[in-house]
């Protein structure tokens, strides 16, 4: 599967399932474990019931991993599992956390750029901690995180430590006299202004229509941009996954 950061986690789905079982056993003694670690077996029970296939169930195990260690951050930080009925039953018997993991599942299940399960399981282990997001907001984060690549994911971290940063990183100027030499420029750029048409991202007030437009150093991120940042742990990606990026998005500032 590669090397997704934890590569002991991938000797076997039984290495797997422990791995989440030992997690959920250091959680014994915090607020709302008894809901959480119910919530977890019923996707184990679903593993062992041969409902995936084993690369599909590997996938699974593996985001519920990632989820579980932003779980345990937020409880040793005393942070409290949102407490809007996030585990009461609501339509045809299912909770909102049901809702929630199985729509994370199906995101995992089928993503074949596997670096993003570590994501889609920070994103579903800070869900359980933030009461103001409601329904929509966290189906609308997990149908966005699906549909963007995990260039666009690095993308979105790359524009924001761009902006936080007081030092210019980027690019101070747009393509429309440098020109676009570089394919893989192209392709960056072609991934920005996706996310500028999707309101991910925007020009700092500047339409922008072509990818020629696209000044690097005036490229903020915005409103879902930002939740999706902030929920799927952003912060927490390797310098060294951003390095091919800055490299190309920083020549000529």
């Amino acid at each position: 599967m590669g090397d997704l950061g934890v590569k002991y986690i991938f000797e076997s789905q039984n290495q797997l399932i422990n791995n989440i079982r030992d997690i959920l056993k250091t959680l014994q003694h915090k607020n709302e474990n008894g809901r959480i670690e119910k919530l977890y077996e019923s996707i184990i029970n679903e593993v062992y019931e041969n409902i995936y296939t084993s690369k599909e169930s590997k996938k699974i195990l593996t985001t519920l991993y990632y989820s579980l260690e932003v779980v345990k951050e937020n409880l040793d930080r005393n942070n409290l599992v949102r407490d809007d009925a996030f585990f009461d039953e609501y339509l045809n018997n299912q909770s909102l956390a049901e809702e929630i993991i199985n729509g994370i599942i199906i995101s995992s299940r089928n993503e074949h750029e596997e670096r993003k399960l570590k994501y889609y399981g920070y994103l579903l282990g800070n869900i359980m901690f933030k009461d103001n997001l409601d329904r929509d907001e966290c189906n609308r984060l997990i149908k966005i995180s699906r549909e963007l690549t995990y260039c666009q994911i690095k993308l979105i971290n790359m524009y924001v430590i761009s902006q936080t940063i007081q030092v210019p990183i980027l690019q101070r100027e747009d393509y429309t006299k440098l020109g676009i030499k570089d394919y893989k420029l192209l392709g960056i750029l072609q991934d920005t202004l996706d996310m500028i048409q999707k309101s991910i991202l925007n020009g700092s007030g500047k339409l922008v229509l072509d990818v020629v437009q696209i000044n690097p150093s005036k490229i903020k991120v915005q409103g879902i941009g930002t939740l999706l940042y902030n929920n799927m742990s952003l912060n927490k990606m390797p310098y060294d996954e951003l390095e091919d990026i800055l490299d190309l998005l920083s020549k000529g500032k």
